[in-house]
């Protein structure tokens, strides 16, 4: 299994960042990636599909599955069910942690097994995306 954690500090509440990011919805807005998004259902067991570009210029899928939800804890985690990326038995876990004066910390994690390419390679495609994603937070919530 490989794992891969990303947290970084983002100046604004905790309880903004935790309303954007437990939605499951609109991951859009904060991961340019991802050119839409949909759910079906809510809470745990909802299902999102992201579409996204691929390499030859059309669209792929990411659907994941909403696993766990703690909104007292502010985390949940989600696994990956079907997705071009090379990779399988991706589960995700996304926490905020209120740091006071308007400040928090979000750690994204994961653990999955690389399918057809190096681990080195599939972990750093995966830290990409999540720094990424952080990164589209702070832009997202701080102008």
């Amino acid at each position: 299994m490989t794992n891969v954690v990303v947290k970084d500090t983002i100046n604004a509440a905790a309880d903004e960042i935790w309303k954007t990011l437990s939605s499951f919805r609109d991951v859009e807005k904060y991961i340019p990636l991802v050119k839409s998004s949909t759910v079906e259902g809510s809470g745990v067991g909802a299902k999102r599909t992201c579409i996204i570009p691929n390499e030859s210029g059309g669209e792929g899928k990411i659907e994941e599955e909403l696993k766990s939800f703690d909104n007292d804890a502010k985390t949940f985690s989600y696994s990956i069910t079907s997705s071009p990326m090379p990779l399988e038995n991706y589960l995700s876990k996304v926490k905020v942690k209120d740091l006071g004066n308007g400040r928090c910390e979000v750690e994204w994690s994961s653990t999955f097994e690389p399918k057809g390419m190096p681990e080195e390679e599939v972990a750093k495609m995966i830290n990409d995306i999540y720094v990424t994603a952080l990164n589209g937070l702070k832009k997202l919530h701080n102008g």
